[in-house]
């Protein structure tokens, strides 16, 4: 069972909502060292302390993330859950 689920309605086309998540995904990479890779039109990606999927459709983009114990009760899946959301509304709400 996944820790944090969301789900983000986008107006984007498929292909500029995955243009998106990618520029988030290279952030995040950079940032945390989280690495991710593509398939199809499912990002995956496994860090040290939280591993995931974020499927991208043509009208939403469902995110799902596990984190470690760790993580969960350091930081915590509320803050986790919050600032992903933020995320995932900032760069869906606006055009690739």
């Amino acid at each position: 069972m996944a820790d944090v689920d969301i789900t983000q309605p986008h107006a984007m086309s498929r292909a500029n909502a995955k243009v998106a998540i990618e520029r988030v995904a290279q952030d995040l990479e950079a940032q945390y060292g989280i690495p991710y890779h593509w398939d199809g039109d499912t990002l995956r990606f496994k860090g040290k302390g939280a591993d995931g999927h974020l499927d991208v459709t043509d009208d939403a983009a469902r995110l799902s993330i596990g984190l470690n114990f760790l993580l969960r009760n350091t930081v915590g899946a509320d803050r986790i859950r919050r600032e992903a959301e933020q995320m995932l509304e900032k760069h869906l709400a606006q055009e690739a």
